[in-house]
C-alpha cells in the first residue's frame, strides 16, 4: 500500500512511524498555518499530547497494551473532538457519565 507506515506496538518499534511524521515536517511540501482557532481547541490538543506522551512512556515501562489503549482513544476523542467529529450526544453521555448532574 503507497505511504503505508509499519510498526510494531509488540516489539515497541514506532521508528516508521516517526520517520514518517518527521519527514512530512521537513518537507517543502507542506506550509504550516495554524489551524486552531481558540483557547478550547488549543486545550484539547494539549490533552492529546498528553495522553499520547502517557501511552509512550507506558510502552517503554512494558505496561500491558490494554492498558495503552486506554491513553490512545482518549488522544483519538480529544483529536476528534477539535475535528468536531464528536456528536452532542457523545459529549451528553460523557458529562452525565463522570458528572453528578441534575441530582
Amino acid at each position: 500500500m503507497d505511504g503505508a507506515v509499519s510498526i510494531s506496538a509488540l516489539n515497541k518499534d514506532l521508528g516508521g512511524l516517526s520517520e514518517a511524521l518527521g519527514h512530512l515536517f521537513t518537507s517543502d511540501q507542506i506550509v504550516w498555518q495554524p489551524r486552531l482557532s481558540n483557547e478550547r481547541q488549543l486545550g484539547l490538543l494539549s490533552q492529546a499530547r498528553q495522553d499520547m506522551d502517557r501511552a509512550r512512556e507506558a510502552m517503554e515501562n512494558g505496561i500491558e497494551p490494554d492498558l495503552i489503549e486506554i491513553d490512545l482513544l482518549s488522544a483519538h476523542d480529544h483529536l476528534k473532538e477539535i475535528l468536531g467529529e464528536v456528536h452532542r450526544e457523545d459529549l451528553l453521555d460523557t458529562l452525565f457519565t463522570n458528572f453528578c448532574l441534575g441530582k
